[in-house]
């Protein structure tokens, strides 16, 4: 049972990543690779509060805070950018984001990274933290769906994703939109980071790579941009499916085995649902 709680726990704060990306991506249009640096920001700031004395549940709208803050700097900063600029721009931010949270050591402890990070006070067991990690991931997809189904912000934000210019004419604010659109996204990503930092009580840089970015823009795009079901579904299966190639003893090579396995599963999915399984919007 342990190894089920396990996945709950990682499936949840990958569905949580992948829906709060889909804010930009199938809702914006905006490709961001930046995505691990807001998720830092979450872990890094639960860990340092927590370290400091403050309670997972006080510590929590504070990461949530400091991921939109950022989040929407970075937005600020991007919005005048396009297409694959906007994507090199995004880049250039996660490798920022990863090399301060390796050489500010006086904050992050550098590549040692912070450790002691208790769980919450629900009883500290695998099973009360897949819980909590299924609720908030739940709670979140409410949110989020209700942002990109409900409001007439939701409806700017297609507007600029399908259109800027025609957006921009109609008086759509792009800078202001993009930027709130990024601290959302960032808001969301901390609180993944948040559960992340508690649940594997350590956190250091290696977790919050660009690769990682690209892994979870990976899970919006398999599963559907532009649809909050659609990237659940991508997050899970590719948070489940190098689990279950763990178990594949085929090869004196696993590892190399479980990449070519891994890549070629995405490329087959990718042509043969090229809007991804769910979703709304295809990339140009």
């Amino acid at each position: 049972m342990e190894y089920f709680y396990y996945l709950v726990t990682l499936v949840g704060i990958y569905v949580v990543l992948a829906a709060s990306l889909d804010l930009l991506v199938g809702n914006t249009g905006v490709v961001s690779v930046s995505h691990a640096t807001f998720y830092g920001v979450g872990a890094y700031a639960t860990a340092i509060l927590i370290k400091h004395g403050l309670s997972f549940w006080k510590s929590l709208p504070v990461a949530v805070l400091c991921g939109a803050v950022t989040a929407f700097v970075v937005g600020m900063l991007c919005s005048r950018l396009r297409g694959d600029y906007l994507a090199l721009g995004t880049f250039a931010v996660g490798m920022v984001g990863h090399n301060i949270m390796v050489t500010w050591e006086s904050l992050t402890q550098g590549p040692f990274g912070i450790t002691g990070i208790h769980r919450p006070g629900i009883g500290g067991s695998s099973a009360a933290f897949a819980c909590l990690v299924a609720t908030f991931a739940v709670l979140a997809l409410c949110c989020i769906a209700g942002i990109t189904r409900f409001s007439a912000f939701a409806d700017d934000l297609r507007a600029i994703r399908d259109d800027e210019i025609a957006a921009l004419s109609l008086g759509t604010e792009l800078t202001l939109h993009k930027s709130i659109a990024f601290g959302l996204s960032g808001a969301f990503a901390a609180l993944g980071g948040s559960l992340y930092a508690c649940w594997i009580g350590f956190v250091d840089p290696s977790g919050f790579t660009v690769s990682e970015s690209i892994l979870i823009l990976s899970m919006v795009i398999l599963g559907g941009a532009g649809s909050v079901l659609g990237v659940s579904l991508g997050a899970i299966l590719l948070a489940v499916l190098p689990e279950l190639l763990r178990f594949a003893r085929i090869s004196p090579y696993p590892a190399a085995l479980h990449q070519m396995v891994y890549g070629l599963a995405l490329v087959v999915l990718m042509a043969r649902y090229p809007k991804g399984f769910l979703g709304k919007y295809e990339f140009e």
